[in-house]
């Protein structure tokens, strides 16, 4: 295994540290975007009206989280990246919203909650988890967590479409840092059919330094493998996680997000579980 493919946490502490260091290579505005990111869950989800209770599963930086407490949910937000927390609460705080947060793993829900929310949140969070058992528990367990008839919505890549492309490369941005610069690239290994792997190639310029210096220039690599997670394979696991009825949203675009409203049934059978 390459030594920048890493475990998902210490991929996001990783991420987190570097960030703090350095300075972000992109905008924080598609972070903040708050009232757009509402709009997009109200769209999907409704309206709170005041009184629904909402679980963020995988809440990263608190951008659906903080959308939705904005708006009127109580929100109890979860990630299972005590870093990626410590940015959320740092922007709840700023916009002076109040959501409970908790360390959890996806894979942990159902024995954390247990018919406590009307709906939940899961965004690009999935795919991270290694194999379709785990996808499967993590989705029985937001389940577990959500009462009879809650819903629940998943953002995620369309994986489908970044097969049918397989891009190589993706410029991220540039910063401008001290005696310098940072160029910020996504690039893709594309390892088999059912896993990718997504790297993160942190690129920095040292003006200080000759132009036919080797040190001139150093690179930081932060990877994860992720799930290639196609929309039939997720509409089996949540069928199979006990979801009906599975609505995807459409598309206004083949490279735009894939977008999924999921239900709990109202009545079930004794001993529904989905595990």
């Amino acid at each position: 295994m390459y030594p920048w493919i890493l475990p998902v946490p210490e991929y996001y502490a990783r991420m987190n540290t570097y960030i703090l260091q350095v300075g972000l290579p992109y905008s924080l505005d598609h972070i903040k975007d708050w009232d757009e990111e509402g709009r997009t869950l109200c769209a999907a989800m409704g309206n709170a009206n005041g009184q629904r209770l909402a679980l963020d599963c995988s809440c990263g930086w608190g951008k659906q989280a903080i959308a939705m407490a904005r708006l009127g949910w109580t929100v109890t937000a979860t990630d299972v990246s005590a870093s990626s927390m410590d940015f959320a609460r740092q922007f709840a705080a700023e916009e002076q919203v109040d959501i409970h947060f908790q360390e959890c793993d996806m894979r942990d829900l159902g024995s954390q909650f247990h018919a406590a929310f009307d709906c939940a949140v899961s965004c690009f969070a999935l795919y991270e988890l290694p194999t379709d058992a785990a996808i499967q528990q993590a989705l029985a367990g937001i389940r577990a967590a959500l009462k009879p008839g809650g819903q629940l919505y998943i953002r995620m890549r369309d994986m489908d479409f970044l097969m049918e492309e397989m891009p190589r490369h993706s410029f991220c941005g540039e910063r401008r840092v001290p005696n310098g610069r940072i160029l910020c690239i996504e690039d893709w290994d594309f390892e088999s059919e059912t896993h990718v792997v997504a790297m993160n190639a942190f690129m920095r310029e040292d003006e200080t330094r000759d132009v036919d210096d080797h040190l001139r220039w150093t690179t930081d690599t932060i990877g994860v493998r992720k799930r290639v997670l196609r929309k039939d394979v997720l509409k089996r696991l949540l069928q199979a996680a006990g979801f009906d009825p599975i609505v995807f949203l459409p598309q206004s675009a083949p490279w735009m997000p894939v977008e999924v409203v999921a239900h709990r049934p109202t009545t079930e059978s004794p001993g529904t579980n989905g595990q």
